[in-house]
């Protein structure tokens, strides 16, 4: 019995079957404690350790490494299992930035993660920083003879190629230009047939030449600066798998070719019109699915029943993520944040879809949220930036990422982005953007 994992329970004086904990690390662990008693070191070449022969009950783990924060969990042993927990980053206690730009405004990361272009400070004219994340000292200047004009939002091309820029001034004048970066030369196109009423403007995702907008329920297309209706009686679209879907006046979600002339209906509403009016919803496209979302309702689109499923997102007035590689999404707004399982994992005996992650305390909120990797997530919430775990088995692993350079007085909620071409973080604080070192091995 003793060689088949059996051992006499010391609290009970029973006979029960053992079970085990796998533990992996990156980087490799100086120490890993079960119990506060069973002390492991992972050998030279390995980053794991395994404890076998634990009783079936809680058990705790600590996972120790100079420099870096402590990793506490309390996981359950059952009787011939053995429990993994194989994905475990360790962060630096310390952490080093840089500064890339001063005077600068905004920022926004190409849809490849590889350029920034930087609006810096400048009344005379709209000036803006274009730079590489791997060679950030090598800039690229872009100006526009604006005074007193501001950017309201930038919208990239899909090759990463091009940025529309839509501007304002003092007069609440509202312009939209065009920067190609692909050029040696500048080249900035005004697009004078666009204006306030303007809405949804999304480059084509095969074609950078031409972009797509709304007005008026009406969704166009425009190529070689001229703009022609493609879709009426729309609410709103989305590009999918070389198509649109979009949500008509009707409720019905379609799906046609770039052209608006292939259309096929992928599902009628069937959700009672009197109660809830699909004016209120949007299309979004997460993890290669297709959602209707609402500030307080969200149905996902199963493609072998053409239904809308109802997901409850338990929060209101939420953004969707999808992990990296698809399996979970986060659902969250500026006071809490839940995880939502595609697939449940070996490691959900429970069988929870929705489990809450993050809940921030007021006046605190919740900000510029991003999927570290598969298993992390980084956010930022009342001055600081936190990087926790999605494995909620025990209690769920929090740090704070250390900020080594100096606050600035104009800036409470610095504007954050994480990059997950370098596994770098970039913080507008005040005036000055800065990036760190790589928070993840």
């Amino acid at each position: 019995m003793y060689s088949m994992g059996y051992r006499i329970d010391p609290e009970t004086w029973e006979i029960a079957a053992t079970g085990g904990i796998y533990v992996r690390t990156y980087p490799q662990a100086d120490q890993v404690t079960v119990d506060s008693k069973i002390n492991k070191k992972p050998g030279m070449f390995a980053n794991s350790i395994f404890v076998q022969d634990l009783m079936p009950r809680q058990h705790s783990v600590l996972i120790k490494k100079d420099g870096y924060f402590d990793y506490t969990k309390t996981l359950e042993v059952k009787e011939k299992e053995v429990t993994k927990i194989e994905n475990i980053i360790l962060f630096k206690t310390d952490v080093f930035y840089d500064k890339l730009l001063e005077n600068t405004l905004s920022f926004s990361v190409s849809p490849d993660k590889k350029n920034i272009l930087a609006e810096i400070a400048n009344t005379k004219s709209l000036d803006f920083s274009y730079f590489s994340v791997s060679a950030p000292k090598n800039i690229k200047t872009y100006s526009l003879p604006l005074k007193y004009t501001s950017v309201l939002d930038v919208k990239w091309s899909d090759d990463s190629n091009k940025a529309l820029i839509k501007t304002y001034n003092t007069t609440n004048a509202t312009a939209y230009y065009i920067i190609d970066f692909s050029k040696e030369t500048q080249q900035t196109t005004p697009l004078s047939y666009l204006s306030a009423s303007s809405e949804n403007i999304s480059f084509n995702p095969q074609d950078s030449s031409q972009f797509f907008y709304t007005k008026n329920n009406t969704l166009y297309i425009v190529k070689n600066s001229k703009a022609t209706a493609l879709i009426k009686n729309l609410l709103d679209y989305k590009f999918y798998n070389g198509n649109i879907v979009w949500l008509s006046l009707d409720g019905d979600l379609n799906k046609s070719d770039f052209t608006g002339k292939t259309t096929e209906t992928l599902s009628v509403w069937n959700i009672n019109k009197d109660y809830i009016s699909p004016l209120e919803y949007k299309i979004n496209i997460v993890a290669d699915k297709i959602f209707l979302v609402k500030s307080d309702s969200l149905f996902r689109y199963n493609s072998e029943t053409k239904s809308l499923e109802y997901l409850d997102p338990r929060v209101t007035n939420y953004k969707l993520l999808s992990s990296p590689d698809g399996k979970n999404i986060i659902s969250y707004n500026n006071s809490e944040i839940y995880l939502y399982n595609y697939e449940l994992s070996e490691e959900n005996k429970t069988g929870e879809k929705s489990v809450k992650l993050f809940s921030s305390n007021y006046p605190e909120t919740i900000t510029n949220c991003f999927w570290l990797s598969n298993d992390y997530i980084i956010f930022e919430t009342g001055n600081k930036i936190i990087i926790s775990e999605i494995d909620y088995r025990g209690n769920i692993n929090a740090v704070e990422v250390p900020k080594n350079y100096e606050p600035s007085a104009s800036s409470k909620n610095p504007e954050v982005f994480f990059n997950s071409q370098d596994n770098k973080v970039y913080i507008l604080n005040g005036d000055i953007l800065y990036s760190s070192e790589k928070l993840t091995p």
